[in-house]
């Protein structure tokens, strides 16, 4: 961990999803607080990186939910399918049976 927070700029997120891969959540919070230190310049980088983080994050769930969303939907669809099948079948059974 001590190496990660010496890395430049442009090392910072590799070091982050190493972090995140690899170690317990709470580290990467550590790593940014230690890594920017005082300085603004690195702040803003560690809040864009949190900002990019957060918005790959709902876009995945967003995609995921969309995904779930229009599976469950297809399944309904034949379910609804087969029970108008079904009762479509037990009309004219009972129509058949009414004739004779």
């Amino acid at each position: 961990m001590t190496a990660l927070i010496t890395a430049d700029e442009s090392q910072v997120e590799a070091c982050r999803e190493f972090i995140r891969k690899y170690c317990d959540p709470e580290y990467l919070e550590v790593f940014d607080i230690y890594w920017a230190g005082n300085d603004e310049r690195k702040m803003e980088k560690i809040s864009e990186l949190q900002e990019m983080t957060l918005a790959l994050h709902t876009s995945k769930e967003t995609e995921e939910c969309a995904r779930d969303g229009i599976e469950n939907y297809t399944n309904i669809g034949h379910m609804y399918s087969s029970y108008l099948a079904r009762d479509s079948e037990e009309k004219s059974r009972s129509e058949e049976n009414e004739r004779n």
